[in-house]
């Protein structure tokens, strides 16, 4: 409808794709105040959907700063535009309530906690401190909470937490980094992480010196013992990769006795103890995605050498050599036995014999200094298992060979109970 003679228009706006649980409805706000529009926004089933007021010149630089600021998590597939013939006007523009339909829109996958919430973790000047479940519109949980779509606290697990007067606050600041965050809440307003014992007995704070029960989870971890985490998709069995006894006991009780268990690092300095990294496997160990990433191991090549040329690379161990490209391999030992491997792998090895391997098991969780999920990259082949620093190195043959598996996440649940069992 326009409005006024002078190119004053009413549009339309719909954005299409990953933009629910991602700041984005924030972000419009605070583009189109910075535009001079008035209007509104509001998630639906298709997306987002805009109406904004104002002249040519500002709709197209909201458009154009829409496509180049949009939210980290974001993910724009389409924009488009029609003028909008309702009769009605608008005095400011305003984020309003949510309305429902046939579901045609993506929500993001949960996010690795960022730098910035990190940082207010480990600030004892600030009401995060200590607190796992701390979260922006930039991270934590979004698909793993999410009830029904549109993405509002209401529709997630969130729902049953009623937020606090300061997280209200901050979530009502245009500028704050939790305007509009679904899943905000803190200590007083939040859920809690709490330690049980497997057997039923009560845990008594003389058991341990610990400030809290996640403290209580890292000096379990420290003494040897494996805790269970609860985290998205059931419990994750944690230990010290560095506790040869611990990760034994840790394969006897998965009969998990050659696959490699899945490891979590604290930083890219303890990775790089272990590791040489390129520049594509970190990228993707900060990345808010945060997957476990696949590395040789220092010094875990033996006698053989390692070739690498673009995304392809070709290794060689003893008389044999493998040559890895995308997430296939071929893999030849002397007189050229053949496997493949996507996420998992077989392998044959002389005779035929098969043997199965391929990616570690999930990242296990922790926020204020909880554990990971254990163990070291699993000792297997011919070779048998050597352990090299923080964990296990397998190796196969002359040319020993090792992995090691890391993920950079703080995972999450929405009930962080915690168990352990000597």
């Amino acid at each position: 409808m326009t409005i006024e003679a002078d190119a004053i228009l009413t549009e339309e706006i719909r954005v299409r794709g990953t933009v629910q649980g991602v700041g984005f409805r924030p972000t419009v706000y605070r583009l189109a105040k910075a535009c001079g529009l008035k209007g509104e926004v509001y998630n639906d089933a298709q997306g987002v959907l805009i109406r904004a007021v104002g002249s040519t010149e500002s709709l197209d630089k909201f458009v154009e700063r829409l496509q180049q600021e949009s939210p980290p998590l974001a993910r724009i597939e389409s924009i488009t535009r029609s003028p909008y013939t309702d009769d009605r006007t608008f005095d400011d523009f305003v984020i309003v309530k949510s309305f429902s339909g046939v579901v045609s829109t993506e929500i993001a996958p949960d996010a690795a906690t960022c730098p910035q919430c990190v940082e207010e973790i480990f600030n004892p000047l600030t009401r995060w401190y200590r607190y796992p479940f701390t979260n922006c519109t930039n991270c934590g949980p979004r698909l793993s909470i999410i009830r029904a779509i549109p993405y509002d606290r209401e529709n997630t697990s969130m729902a049953a937490f009623s937020i606090c007067q300061d997280c209200a606050s901050e979530y009502s600041e245009v500028e704050n980094r939790r305007f509009h965050a679904q899943p905000i809440a803190c200590y007083r307003c939040g859920p809690k992480a709490w330690l049980e014992r497997a057997d039923g007995k009560p845990i008594t704070a003389s058991m341990f010196s610990m400030l809290d029960d996640v403290d209580a989870v890292c000096t379990l971890l420290q003494k040897g013992e494996i805790v269970a985490i609860k985290g998205l998709g059931g419990f994750h069995l944690a230990c010290d990769a560095t506790n040869e006894t611990a990760v034994q006991k840790l394969r006897q009780r998965k009969h998990r006795y050659h696959k490699p268990f899945a490891l979590m690092a604290r930083d890219m300095a303890v990775i790089e103890q272990y590791c040489n990294p390129n520049s594509q496997e970190r990228e993707l160990l900060v990345s808010s995605a945060a997957p476990i990433v696949l590395m040789p191991v220092i010094g875990g090549g033996g006698e053989g050498e390692t070739r690498r040329g673009g995304d392809a690379e070709t290794r060689r161990w003893g008389d044999g050599e493998r040559g890895r490209g995308g997430d296939a391999e071929t893999r030849r030992w002397g007189d050229g036995e053949r496997g493949r491997r996507g996420d998992a792998e077989t392998r044959r090895r002389g005779d035929g014999e098969r043997g199965r391997g391929g990616r570690g098991g999930g990242g296990g969780e922790w926020g204020g200094g909880g554990g990971g999920e254990g163990g070291g990259g699993g000792g297997g082949g011919g070779g048998g298992g050597g352990r090299g620093g923080g964990g296990e190195v397998g190796r196969w043959g002359e040319g020993g060979r090792g992995r090691r598996f890391f993920r950079s996440y703080i995972s999450w649940s929405s009930n962080g109970k915690i168990l352990y069992k000597r």
